[in-house]
């Protein structure tokens, strides 16, 4: 009797050493596997501004300057040639105090060719950088350049855009903020003038 109580007793002890030593391997393999996860993201490291579409922020433009975005359409360059503020088009007169015509130029700077419609419709107008501010009203007016096709990689194509505004003495023509919330779009473009730039 004791002879079997010695037995079960070295048993027991035995099958507690071995799961003492499973447990350590494994977590020794847990450690194994993150050190060679760490090592293979040291050695290659993901570009901050790569993983953000490529372009950083442009917050400080003004008209004459040129925009680079990416967006899930595709990597585009907007060049905000002029403004002109009037008070009609075509005989209508805008919802707000005026209307302001933006001529651009939109260059395809990406591989696939896109609507450049979509392009524009990425930006809107404001008198203030806190509000959400209006988009484009150029298909509401014939007299309008405005923008239509398709646009080929290395192309670029030369419009207006209408758009609506209060009176103010500085605006801005910005990319939509929840685009850039949502990851449409990868980075912030903005373009400033005062008034006397529109008139």
């Amino acid at each position: 009797m004791k002879r079997l109580l010695v037995l079960t007793g070295a048993m027991l002890l035995s099958l507690s050493l071995m799961a003492a030593c499973n447990s350590d391997s494994g977590k020794q393999g847990d450690e194994d596997s993150i050190e060679k996860s760490n090592d293979n993201q040291k050695n290659n490291p993901i570009d901050a501004d790569q993983s953000s579409g490529g372009f950083k922020d442009q917050t400080d433009l003004k008209i004459g300057d040129s925009g680079e975005t990416e967006s899930t359409i595709g990597k585009y360059k907007i060049t905000v040639n002029s403004v002109k503020k009037v008070d009609e088009i075509d005989g209508k007169t805008p919802s707000l105090d005026y209307y302001f015509i933006a001529e651009m130029t939109v260059e395809n700077i990406g591989d696939e060719p896109y609507d450049v419609l979509d392009i524009i419709d990425n930006l809107n107008f404001t008198k203030s950088l806190d509000s959400g501010g209006a988009g484009d009203f150029s298909k509401l007016h014939e007299s309008v350049n405005h923008f239509e096709g398709t646009i080929n990689p290395g192309e670029s194509v030369t419009g207006e855009a209408v758009f609506q505004g209060q009176d103010s003495e500085v605006y801005y023509l910005k990319t939509i903020d929840g685009l850039i919330a949502s990851g449409a779009v990868k980075n912030q473009t903005i373009w400033s003038f005062d008034s006397r730039e529109t008139e």
